[in-house]
Protein backbone atom coordinates (compact mmCIF):
# COMPACT_ATOMS: atom_id res chain seq x y z
CA UNK A 1 0.00 0.00 0.00
CA UNK A 2 1.53 3.62 -1.36
CA UNK A 3 1.89 6.20 0.76
CA UNK A 4 2.17 9.85 -0.17
CA UNK A 5 4.86 10.63 -3.20
CA UNK A 6 5.85 14.19 -1.31
CA UNK A 7 4.48 17.20 -0.42
CA UNK A 8 5.12 19.27 -3.72
CA UNK A 9 2.94 16.97 -5.84
CA UNK A 10 -0.07 16.77 -3.31
CA UNK A 11 -0.21 20.54 -3.37
CA UNK A 12 0.47 20.98 -7.22
CA UNK A 13 -2.85 18.43 -6.74
CA UNK A 14 -4.72 20.97 -4.97
CA UNK A 15 -3.65 23.81 -6.72
CA UNK A 16 -4.76 22.02 -9.56
CA UNK A 17 -8.31 21.17 -8.44
CA UNK A 18 -8.70 25.03 -6.77
CA UNK A 19 -8.13 26.35 -10.28
CA UNK A 20 -10.62 24.17 -11.86
CA UNK A 21 -13.16 25.62 -8.91
CA UNK A 22 -11.80 29.43 -9.54
CA UNK A 23 -12.56 28.67 -13.33
CA UNK A 24 -16.10 27.51 -13.32
CA UNK A 25 -15.70 24.12 -14.11
CA UNK A 26 -17.82 21.49 -14.18
CA UNK A 27 -18.71 19.81 -10.66
CA UNK A 28 -18.16 16.50 -12.45
CA UNK A 29 -14.78 17.34 -13.53
CA UNK A 30 -13.31 19.43 -10.08
CA UNK A 31 -14.59 15.80 -7.83
CA UNK A 32 -12.92 13.51 -10.35
CA UNK A 33 -9.65 15.77 -10.15
CA UNK A 34 -9.91 15.91 -6.65
CA UNK A 35 -9.98 11.76 -6.54
CA UNK A 36 -7.82 11.15 -8.88
CA UNK A 37 -4.89 13.28 -6.69
CA UNK A 38 -6.21 11.24 -3.47
CA UNK A 39 -5.41 8.58 -5.62
CA UNK A 40 -2.19 8.78 -7.15
CA UNK A 41 -0.96 10.26 -3.90
CA UNK A 42 -2.22 7.05 -1.66
CA UNK A 43 -2.21 4.59 -3.86
CA UNK A 44 -5.78 3.70 -3.28
CA UNK A 45 -9.41 4.17 -4.62
CA UNK A 46 -11.90 6.97 -3.82
CA UNK A 47 -14.89 8.43 -4.47
CA UNK A 48 -17.18 11.04 -4.12
CA UNK A 49 -20.89 10.62 -3.31
CA UNK A 50 -23.24 13.36 -3.00
CA UNK A 51 -26.79 13.59 -0.57
CA UNK A 52 -29.36 14.17 -2.86
CA UNK A 53 -32.42 17.03 -1.89
CA UNK A 54 -34.57 14.25 0.07
CA UNK A 55 -31.77 14.18 2.72
CA UNK A 56 -32.22 10.22 2.15
CA UNK A 57 -29.86 8.50 -0.42
CA UNK A 58 -26.09 9.14 -1.48
CA UNK A 59 -25.15 9.13 -5.37
CA UNK A 60 -21.60 8.71 -6.98
CA UNK A 61 -20.65 11.27 -8.21
CA UNK A 62 -16.69 11.15 -8.88
CA UNK A 63 -14.95 7.18 -8.34
CA UNK A 64 -12.27 7.36 -11.67
CA UNK A 65 -10.39 4.58 -10.38
CA UNK A 66 -13.37 2.40 -8.44
CA UNK A 67 -13.14 -0.96 -10.07
CA UNK A 68 -16.85 -1.68 -12.21
CA UNK A 69 -19.05 -3.98 -10.02
CA UNK A 70 -19.02 -2.20 -7.26
CA UNK A 71 -19.31 1.51 -9.10
CA UNK A 72 -22.21 -0.26 -10.44
CA UNK A 73 -23.56 -1.30 -7.26
CA UNK A 74 -22.95 1.93 -5.03
CA UNK A 75 -24.67 4.02 -7.73
CA UNK A 76 -27.02 5.34 -5.55
CA UNK A 77 -28.21 3.65 -2.53
CA UNK A 78 -29.78 4.80 0.82
CA UNK A 79 -28.50 6.55 3.48
CA UNK A 80 -28.98 3.68 5.63
CA UNK A 81 -26.27 1.71 3.60
CA UNK A 82 -22.61 1.37 4.18
CA UNK A 83 -19.89 3.40 5.56
CA UNK A 84 -20.69 6.22 3.45
CA UNK A 85 -24.70 6.53 4.31
CA UNK A 86 -23.40 5.61 8.27
CA UNK A 87 -20.85 8.54 8.11
CA UNK A 88 -23.53 10.92 6.83
CA UNK A 89 -26.51 10.18 9.46
CA UNK A 90 -23.41 10.39 12.22
CA UNK A 91 -21.67 13.32 11.12
CA UNK A 92 -18.60 11.84 11.66
CA UNK A 93 -16.10 9.52 9.95
CA UNK A 94 -17.19 6.31 9.80
CA UNK A 95 -14.33 3.38 9.20
CA UNK A 96 -15.03 -0.40 8.16
CA UNK A 97 -11.50 -2.02 8.56
CA UNK A 98 -13.52 -5.21 6.92
CA UNK A 99 -16.58 -5.19 4.94
CA UNK A 100 -16.54 -8.88 4.50
CA UNK A 101 -17.96 -8.97 8.00
CA UNK A 102 -19.44 -5.41 8.43
CA UNK A 103 -23.60 -5.14 8.62
CA UNK A 104 -23.03 -1.78 6.86
CA UNK A 105 -22.41 -3.77 3.75
CA UNK A 106 -25.31 -5.65 3.89
CA UNK A 107 -25.99 -6.29 0.28
CA UNK A 108 -22.91 -4.93 -0.96
CA UNK A 109 -20.57 -7.82 -0.16
CA UNK A 110 -20.52 -9.78 -3.18
CA UNK A 111 -19.62 -6.92 -4.92
CA UNK A 112 -17.21 -5.47 -2.96
CA UNK A 113 -15.41 -8.99 -3.07
CA UNK A 114 -15.72 -9.09 -6.62
CA UNK A 115 -13.25 -6.38 -7.13
CA UNK A 116 -11.05 -7.39 -4.62
CA UNK A 117 -12.05 -4.27 -1.71
CA UNK A 118 -11.53 -5.22 1.44
CA UNK A 119 -11.54 -2.04 3.77
CA UNK A 120 -13.54 1.37 3.43
CA UNK A 121 -13.59 4.34 5.36
CA UNK A 122 -15.65 7.67 4.67
CA UNK A 123 -15.69 10.96 5.96
CA UNK A 124 -18.92 13.39 5.38
CA UNK A 125 -17.99 16.70 4.38
CA UNK A 126 -20.51 19.57 5.31
CA UNK A 127 -21.78 23.49 3.72
CA UNK A 128 -20.53 26.45 6.39
CA UNK A 129 -23.71 26.44 8.28
CA UNK A 130 -23.35 22.72 9.36
CA UNK A 131 -25.60 20.68 6.53
CA UNK A 132 -24.44 17.14 5.10
CA UNK A 133 -23.46 17.56 1.48
CA UNK A 134 -22.17 14.05 0.93
CA UNK A 135 -19.37 11.88 1.41
CA UNK A 136 -15.79 11.31 0.23
CA UNK A 137 -15.21 7.52 0.44
CA UNK A 138 -11.44 5.52 0.17
CA UNK A 139 -11.46 1.99 -0.89
CA UNK A 140 -8.42 -0.36 -0.09
CA UNK A 141 -7.69 -3.56 -1.31
CA UNK A 142 -6.14 -5.01 2.45
CA UNK A 143 -8.45 -5.05 5.60
CA UNK A 144 -7.51 -2.68 8.26
CA UNK A 145 -7.78 0.60 8.75
CA UNK A 146 -6.45 3.74 7.76
CA UNK A 147 -3.22 5.38 8.46
CA UNK A 148 -2.97 8.63 9.70
CA UNK A 149 -0.92 9.88 6.62
CA UNK A 150 -4.01 8.42 4.74
CA UNK A 151 -6.78 10.28 7.44
CA UNK A 152 -4.85 13.42 6.77
CA UNK A 153 -5.10 13.32 2.81
CA UNK A 154 -8.78 12.41 3.35
CA UNK A 155 -8.96 15.64 5.49
CA UNK A 156 -7.66 17.53 2.74
CA UNK A 157 -10.07 16.53 0.14
CA UNK A 158 -12.93 16.65 2.06
CA UNK A 159 -12.18 20.34 2.60
CA UNK A 160 -11.70 21.09 -0.89
CA UNK A 161 -14.83 18.76 -1.59
CA UNK A 162 -16.79 21.10 0.55
CA UNK A 163 -15.86 23.85 -1.21
CA UNK A 164 -16.44 22.83 -4.68
CA UNK A 165 -19.88 21.52 -3.68
CA UNK A 166 -21.31 24.37 -1.85
CA UNK A 167 -20.07 26.73 -4.83
CA UNK A 168 -21.77 24.59 -7.71
CA UNK A 169 -25.25 24.69 -5.28
CA UNK A 170 -25.00 28.22 -4.74
CA UNK A 171 -24.53 29.47 -8.22
CA UNK A 172 -27.28 26.25 -9.29
CA UNK A 173 -29.49 28.42 -6.66
CA UNK A 174 -28.43 32.04 -8.16
CA UNK A 175 -29.24 30.36 -11.92
CA UNK A 176 -32.37 28.88 -10.75
CA UNK A 177 -33.87 31.95 -8.65
CA UNK A 178 -32.81 34.20 -11.76
CA UNK A 179 -34.96 32.66 -14.07
CA UNK A 180 -37.73 32.55 -11.70
CA UNK A 181 -37.56 36.14 -11.18
CA UNK A 182 -36.78 36.74 -15.30
CA UNK A 183 -39.85 35.07 -16.07
CA UNK A 184 -42.37 37.19 -13.48
CA UNK A 185 -40.76 40.20 -14.51
CA UNK A 186 -41.03 39.75 -17.94
CA UNK A 187 -44.43 37.84 -17.74
CA UNK A 188 -46.44 39.90 -15.56
CA UNK A 189 -49.22 41.66 -16.58
CA UNK A 190 -48.13 44.55 -14.62
CA UNK A 191 -45.82 47.33 -16.12
CA UNK A 192 -42.61 46.59 -14.31
CA UNK A 193 -38.99 48.07 -14.75
CA UNK A 194 -35.61 48.08 -12.87
CA UNK A 195 -33.73 51.03 -13.05
CA UNK A 196 -30.88 52.64 -11.20
CA UNK A 197 -30.80 54.32 -8.25
CA UNK A 198 -27.97 56.75 -8.73
CA UNK A 199 -29.18 58.48 -11.75
CA UNK A 200 -32.46 56.88 -12.23
CA UNK A 201 -31.92 55.49 -15.81
CA UNK A 202 -33.70 52.38 -17.00
CA UNK A 203 -31.94 48.69 -17.17
CA UNK A 204 -35.43 46.45 -17.54
CA UNK A 205 -38.74 46.68 -18.91
CA UNK A 206 -41.07 44.23 -19.64
CA UNK A 207 -43.88 43.91 -22.46
CA UNK A 208 -46.33 45.65 -20.39
CA UNK A 209 -44.41 48.59 -20.03
CA UNK A 210 -44.13 48.85 -24.09
CA UNK A 211 -47.83 48.41 -23.96
CA UNK A 212 -49.11 50.53 -21.98
CA UNK A 213 -46.32 53.49 -22.50
CA UNK A 214 -45.40 53.18 -26.17
CA UNK A 215 -41.81 53.36 -26.02
CA UNK A 216 -40.25 50.34 -27.05
CA UNK A 217 -36.84 48.45 -24.77
CA UNK A 218 -34.78 50.20 -27.42
CA UNK A 219 -35.95 53.71 -26.84
CA UNK A 220 -36.29 53.25 -22.38
CA UNK A 221 -32.98 51.60 -21.76
CA UNK A 222 -30.31 54.11 -20.50
CA UNK A 223 -32.90 56.54 -20.27
CA UNK A 224 -34.58 57.81 -17.66
CA UNK A 225 -38.52 58.60 -16.94
CA UNK A 226 -37.37 62.61 -17.08
CA UNK A 227 -36.23 61.75 -20.30
CA UNK A 228 -38.86 60.79 -21.72
CA UNK A 229 -41.22 62.81 -20.22
CA UNK A 230 -43.34 59.82 -18.24
CA UNK A 231 -44.32 62.34 -15.55
CA UNK A 232 -47.81 64.31 -15.86
CA UNK A 233 -47.23 66.26 -12.82
CA UNK A 234 -43.55 66.79 -11.77
CA UNK A 235 -44.68 67.51 -8.58
CA UNK A 236 -45.48 63.78 -8.14
CA UNK A 237 -42.16 62.81 -9.33
CA UNK A 238 -40.26 64.78 -6.49
CA UNK A 239 -42.82 63.23 -4.19
CA UNK A 240 -42.19 59.92 -4.75
CA UNK A 241 -38.15 60.35 -5.03
CA UNK A 242 -38.47 61.98 -1.80
CA UNK A 243 -40.29 58.87 -0.58
CA UNK A 244 -37.46 56.47 -2.11
CA UNK A 245 -34.89 58.59 -0.65
CA UNK A 246 -36.22 58.71 3.02
CA UNK A 247 -37.82 55.10 3.45
CA UNK A 248 -36.64 53.15 0.05
CA UNK A 249 -40.04 52.37 -0.55
CA UNK A 250 -43.31 53.78 -1.68
CA UNK A 251 -46.96 51.79 -1.81
CA UNK A 252 -50.16 52.22 -3.37
CA UNK A 253 -48.45 55.50 -4.64
CA UNK A 254 -51.22 57.47 -7.05
CA UNK A 255 -49.80 59.91 -9.82
CA UNK A 256 -51.03 60.91 -13.56
CA UNK A 257 -48.66 59.37 -16.31
CA UNK A 258 -47.91 60.12 -19.84
CA UNK A 259 -47.39 57.75 -22.86
CA UNK A 260 -45.54 58.64 -26.00
CA UNK A 261 -48.18 59.49 -27.85
CA UNK A 262 -49.23 62.39 -25.17
CA UNK A 263 -52.15 60.45 -23.56
CA UNK A 264 -52.49 60.67 -19.36
CA UNK A 265 -52.93 58.01 -17.99
CA UNK A 266 -54.19 57.13 -13.84
CA UNK A 267 -51.39 55.10 -12.22
CA UNK A 268 -51.28 53.19 -9.29
CA UNK A 269 -47.26 52.73 -8.33
CA UNK A 270 -45.21 50.38 -5.96
CA UNK A 271 -41.59 51.01 -5.95
CA UNK A 272 -39.09 49.51 -3.80
CA UNK A 273 -34.99 49.63 -3.39
CA UNK A 274 -32.84 47.00 -3.71
CA UNK A 275 -29.17 45.68 -4.50
CA UNK A 276 -28.63 43.77 -8.19
CA UNK A 277 -24.86 42.25 -7.90
CA UNK A 278 -24.18 45.16 -5.58
CA UNK A 279 -25.60 48.06 -7.16
CA UNK A 280 -28.68 49.74 -5.89
CA UNK A 281 -31.94 49.73 -7.84
CA UNK A 282 -35.16 50.65 -7.89
CA UNK A 283 -37.81 47.87 -8.21
CA UNK A 284 -41.12 48.48 -9.48
CA UNK A 285 -44.82 47.96 -10.64
CA UNK A 286 -47.27 50.45 -12.04
CA UNK A 287 -51.01 49.80 -12.98
CA UNK A 288 -52.87 51.56 -14.94
CA UNK A 289 -55.77 52.68 -13.54
CA UNK A 290 -57.77 55.20 -15.71
CA UNK A 291 -60.27 52.90 -16.88
CA UNK A 292 -60.74 51.64 -13.23
CA UNK A 293 -61.92 55.58 -12.71
CA UNK A 294 -61.32 55.30 -8.93
CA UNK A 295 -61.21 58.46 -7.30
CA UNK A 296 -57.78 60.36 -6.56
CA UNK A 297 -56.56 59.88 -3.19
CA UNK A 298 -53.89 61.85 -1.09
CA UNK A 299 -50.02 60.50 -1.85
CA UNK A 300 -49.34 57.98 0.48
CA UNK A 301 -45.98 57.07 2.47
CA UNK A 302 -44.71 53.74 2.52
CA UNK A 303 -46.04 53.52 6.42
CA UNK A 304 -49.47 54.05 5.40
CA UNK A 305 -49.85 50.97 2.51
CA UNK A 306 -53.56 49.29 2.64
CA UNK A 307 -52.17 46.87 -0.52
CA UNK A 308 -49.27 45.13 -1.27
CA UNK A 309 -47.82 43.52 -4.10
CA UNK A 310 -45.45 40.34 -4.87
CA UNK A 311 -43.83 41.51 -8.44
CA UNK A 312 -42.01 44.78 -8.20
CA UNK A 313 -39.88 46.79 -11.03
CA UNK A 314 -38.84 50.21 -11.12
CA UNK A 315 -37.56 52.79 -14.27
CA UNK A 316 -35.99 56.08 -12.81
CA UNK A 317 -34.48 56.79 -9.30
CA UNK A 318 -33.46 59.68 -7.16
CA UNK A 319 -30.18 60.82 -6.13
CA UNK A 320 -31.90 64.13 -6.43
CA UNK A 321 -35.18 65.79 -6.52
CA UNK A 322 -34.19 66.19 -10.88
CA UNK A 323 -33.82 62.51 -10.93
CA UNK A 324 -36.91 60.80 -12.89
CA UNK A 325 -38.65 57.81 -10.82
CA UNK A 326 -41.36 56.04 -12.62
CA UNK A 327 -42.85 52.83 -13.18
Amino acid sequence: MKESAGPDRLLQGDRRVLELIATGAVLSEVLDALCRVIDAESGLQSSIFLLDHTGTRLHLAAAPNLPTTLRSAVASFPVTDTACGAAVRRRRQTISPDIAVDPLYAGYHEAAAADGIRAAWSTPFLSKHGDALGTFAVYSSRPGPPTDTQLLLVQRATHLASIAVERHRTETELRESEHRFSTAFYASPACCTISAFHDGHFMYVNDQYEATFGYSRAETIGRTALDLNLWANPEEQSELSRLLRDTGRARDFEAKGRTKSGAILDILVWMHRIQILSEECVLGITFDITTARVPRRPWRRASGSSRSYSTPCPWGSPSSMRTAIFC
